[in-house]
């Protein structure tokens, strides 16, 4: 499975959406699935993303965050991977014995708009903030990327 993970768009335009998945799409489109650990914003890119991500056979794992009013889930899983936005514990604790819990193989979390590795097993992880244009893609490795530049890499 090749996951392209984002959080906190915080975009109010769909149009700054697309403008983003333009950006990434060479790693957009590898995906399987794309999974947005909340703050989205707006009603309006969630559905944006929603629609390229149907458009294109892209399944989307999409969770609320602190920022949102949207009608989605708290915490959800998809494929085995799972998605939380607002940690609750300083060294994120809470966020891998929830992927414990849940049985994934991948979890990502969002909130803290910076780039976090916080366990390989089972793979623990915050993209960092996509508005700052993080994001990370995992397939082999976790790759975490700034301004679509590679910023670090570890095998999984």
């Amino acid at each position: 499975m090749k996951v392209l993970a984002i959080s906190d768009t915080h975009f109010k335009r769909s149009e700054e959406m697309l403008s983003f998945v333009e950006e990434v799409e060479d790693l957009f489109f590898k995906a399987n699935l794309v999974v947005h650990a909340g703050d989205f914003v707006s009603e309006e890119v969630y559905s944006t993303l929603k629609k390229v991500c149907d458009k294109n056979g892209i399944d989307l794992l999409a969770v609320r965050g602190n920022c949102d009013e949207l009608a989605l889930k708290e915490v959800d899983v998809v494929k085995g991977i799972g998605a939380k936005h607002e940690p609750s514990m300083p060294d994120f604790a809470d966020i891998y014995y929830l992927a414990l819990e849940l049985g994934v193989s991948v979890m990502v979390f969002g909130h803290i708009h910076s780039f976090a590795l916080v366990s390989k097993r089972p793979l623990v992880f915050c993209p960092g903030c996509a508005k700052l244009r993080q994001y990370a893609f995992v397939d082999k490795k976790l790759t975490f990327f700034h301004g679509g530049e590679r910023v670090e890499s570890y095998n999984i």
